[in-house]
């Protein structure tokens, strides 16, 4: 039989010890660095997430100004100018579109007009521009459509080109009025525009003369 001293017997208990502590340091340190790079994963996604909404913001931005270009009659890239007697409008045909109230009101079932061109009159009650199937559809129409503008930079980092509508009102209806317009029309413009990533959608709208 071994017997032991007493100091022998110390020394073996503080081994013990030491050990223990040791992988419950090493526990511990495990546990900071997983925490440490689950941190950092989300704070990537985080700024990911961001990046994308900002692309999608300043898509919106650009489809707004290219619909206010439409509406102005910049012409489109290789289409000649003539004088239209129908609206007295010398451009293309697309500004006889900003020049009456002639277009399907927004919400029609049918017609020309709320199929393909992105311009509606305004009726009450109705607002294409929340309708997700039309910003993402016609009648909603592309970035560019209209004005021949090829996409930007960021348009071409995006999951789908950016879109827009156009709803027409009377000057004297209270939306004109009330936006300080005091044209014989105003319009409505609705833009949507989605990231590189499906889920990130953005939309802005402003009243434009």
């Amino acid at each position: 039989m071994v017997n032991l001293s007493r100091n022998e017997l110390k020394l073996k208990q503080q081994r013990g010890v030491v050990l223990l502590v040791s992988l419950i340091m090493l526990l511990l340190l495990t546990i900071i660095g997983l925490t440490g790079v689950q941190t950092s994963g989300l704070e990537e996604k985080m700024a990911g997430n961001m990046r994308d909404r900002n692309l999608a913001f300043q898509a919106a931005e650009a489809a707004l100004r290219d619909a206010e270009k439409d509406i102005g009659g910049k012409i489109k890239l290789g289409s000649t100018p003539t004088k239209h007697a129908n609206c007295q409008y010398y451009g293309t045909a697309r500004g006889c579109e900003f020049s009456d109230l002639g277009e399907a009101d927004c919400g029609a079932a049918s017609g020309n007009d709320v199929t393909d061109d992105g311009v509606c009159d305004y009726k009450s009650g109705v607002s294409p521009g929340d309708n997700e199937s039309q910003m993402k559809a016609a009648p909603s129409v592309s970035y560019g459509t209209f004005t021949g503008d090829l996409p930007s930079d960021i348009a071409t980092n995006l999951s789908a080109p950016p879109r827009y509508i156009i709803e027409k009102f009377s000057s004297k209806s209270k939306e004109c009025r009330s936006s300080g317009i005091s044209s014989s029309y105003c319009y409505r413009i609705t833009a949507r525009s989605q990231g590189a990533n499906p889920n990130t959608v953005v939309k802005l709208q402003e009243f434009y003369k």
